[in-house]
């Protein structure tokens, strides 16, 4: 700010806007100066970090970050760190974990071999008794752990020696799953030769057994606490893809341990079911894996599923929803057998796509779509044709137009991603599909008040499918369908003139660009269409109705589509 007699000088930041000073030079004055000096730096350093991550004034921020940007290549910043690392903030705690780890990744290699032990030492000696605080901090921990794996990794390539004399160390779990947390991941980063990451991978390999039998060991303790689960379950989760096999997961009796532990930590078991499940093989030891993990969550997702959609606990609906959906997607061949476990999963499937918000209903349409893929002879009887005519009458239902206020974006970004399933079942289906319309068209009500909202729904069930029925049409020998389809266009425009709504007039007016050839040999549905149509071309649209188009990402608006329809009719007319 300028100096003015109204704006007094700032002062400037602290202490710590001085910059670093080299440890050499308080040579001269000493021991005593010198833990003079470096404590006077670690003060420094205190206000800095406490600036950075408290402090609201941007200009006070940006200094402190400089300074630590400076302090990153002090000598001192090794002492300085390890001795922050016992601070009771875990603000400080965890900035000195996150520093010491990127200048082990940036620098360790420059290091004596004596130095480098006596640091991952020291690191190790630091972890243990960060775990043993009454309030541990995770982030903290697994930062530090993964220094100590860092220095470990790239000087003898073998995590399995660390284990041993780590394990020796100390059996508190915050230190045995955070140093199990961290192997996988610096492992995946380490900067080795290749002759060199094949050994570690080969060592990484060998340590399975052991972590897989601290996990079970860890999560059978009934006192292990919970926060000390949840890394160990993060860990677990890591391991899976360090190359054990879904069948040794299964045989080491893991996930009977898992059904104990359910409680807060249901979240981390889906996700361990569901990875174990994608990266299973094809060898029959691990489909059989698989088939014991289906009967698992069979066994005890179904009544928890239940409750979620009664109580409406939607963080479990989605968490559950997903898990089964992406199980039952990757093991698609298992689930059409159609075991009793197996119909229990598509059945609560079915369930989430019914009775779930919409954000979470969308999620189980990658497995409709999977399914379908298998021929119908090798499905159980109960996935072929039937399963399919059960979702088709309750999505016609899910893609009704809410009556109250409601999320446009989730609405039309549902329809949009629904659009696929529609095309299958359509396939699949051949005449029912049209049959279900029809009759759902058929008990439509032109009287009573909501009841264009299934009409539209099911005229956007028609334009989805304009394409495939079109190609089919052109084949000849569907004068039936010809005649169904003019008779739901015919039904769609007459419910337009009663009610009046805005997406209804839009569904129909692309219904009639879709099926305009068919409906010009009907002079009754013709001239019906074609009045609509004109009249549509002068029709203003209220303000919500243009944003509920807008979020449906149309190129064209309301008018424009009116005047489509208009000219194929024309179009085909002539």
């Amino acid at each position: 700010r300028p100096n003015t007699p109204h704006t007094a000088r700032r002062q400037p930041l602290l202490s710590f806007n001085s910059p670093c000073r080299p440890a050499h030079a308080h040579a001269q004055g000493g021991a005593a100066s010198l833990k003079m000096a470096q404590s006077a730096e670690a003060q420094k350093v205190l206000a800095a970090i406490e600036t950075f991550y408290m402090g609201s004034d941007p200009e006070r921020r940006a200094q402190a970050h400089d300074y630590l940007l400076r302090f990153h290549t002090n000598p001192q910043a090794w002492e300085i760190c390890i001795k922050l690392l016992q601070h009771p903030n875990s603000t400080f705690s965890f900035y000195s974990a996150k520093q010491l780890h990127q200048k082990v990744k940036a620098e360790s290699h420059k290091l004596e071999n004596e130095d480098l032990m006596k640091l991952r030492n020291q690191l190790i000696m630091s972890l243990g008794k960060i775990c043993k605080a009454a309030s541990v901090n995770i982030a903290t921990t697994v930062s530090l752990a993964s220094s100590i794996v860092h220095i470990t990794i790239h000087r003898d390539y073998d995590p399995r020696r660390l284990l041993d004399s780590a394990f020796k160390h100390s059996d508190n779990p915050y230190f045995r799953a955070s140093l199990l947390e961290a192997i996988p991941e610096e492992a995946r980063e380490a900067n080795l030769s290749f002759t060199r990451m094949k050994a570690l991978e080969e060592n990484l390999g060998a340590c399975t057994e052991k972590a897989i039998a601290y996990f079970k060991s860890l999560l059978s303790n009934p006192k292990c606490p919970s926060k000390a689960a949840t890394l160990a379950f993060q860990s677990l989760i890591a391991w899976l893809h360090t190359g054990i096999s879904t069948a040794r997961l299964v045989q080491s009796g893991i996930f009977e341990v898992f059904l104990r532990r359910q409680g807060p930590h249901l979240e981390y078991i889906l996700e361990v079911w569901s990875e174990s499940v994608k990266l299973a093989k094809e060898t029959e030891e691990d489909q059989k894996a698989v088939f014991r993990i289906i009967s698992s969550m069979a066994e005890v997702l179904g009544p928890r599923l239940a409750n979620a959609l009664k109580d409406g606990d939607l963080e479990e609906c989605r968490h559950i929803g997903l898990a089964i959906s992406t199980v039952c997607e990757e093991a698609s061949e298992i689930i059409a057998r159609g075991d009793d476990s197996s119909l229990r999963l598509v059945s609560m499937i079915l369930d989430c796509t019914e009775k779930s918000p919409l954000a979470i209903s969308e999620l189980t349409f990658d497995f409709w779509l999977t399914l379908n893929t298998i021929e119908i002879r090798n499905r159980h009887p109960s996935l072929r044709h039937d399963i399919y005519f059960r979702l088709l009458k309750i999505l016609l239902q899910r893609l009704r137009c809410p009556s109250g206020g409601f999320d446009a974006g989730d609405f039309i970004g549902y329809r949009a991603k629904v659009e696929d399933v529609l095309i299958t079942q359509y396939e699949l289906l051949d005449g029912k599909f049209f049959g279900l319309i029809g009759d759902a068209l058929e008990n439509v009500n032109l009287t009573a008040e909501n009841s264009w909202q299934l009409a539209e729904a099911c005229g956007f069930a028609l334009v989805t499918v304009a394409d495939n029925v079109n190609t089919d049409l052109e084949e000849g020998g569907h004068s039936q369908l010809v005649t169904s389809i003019r008779s739901f266009v015919f039904k769609l425009v007459q419910l337009c003139r009663a009610k009046g709504k805005f997406l209804l007039a839009f569904t129909t007016l692309r219904c009639i660009e879709g099926y305009a050839r068919y409906l010009v040999e009907d002079r009754k549905v013709f001239d019906s269409a074609f009045q609509f149509a004109v009249k549509a071309t002068s029709a203003v649209p209220s303000a919500a109705d243009l944003e509920l188009l807008s979020v449906d990402g149309m190129s064209t608006g309301f008018q424009e589509h009116a005047g489509k329809a208009l000219y194929v009719l024309v179009k085909h007319a002539s």
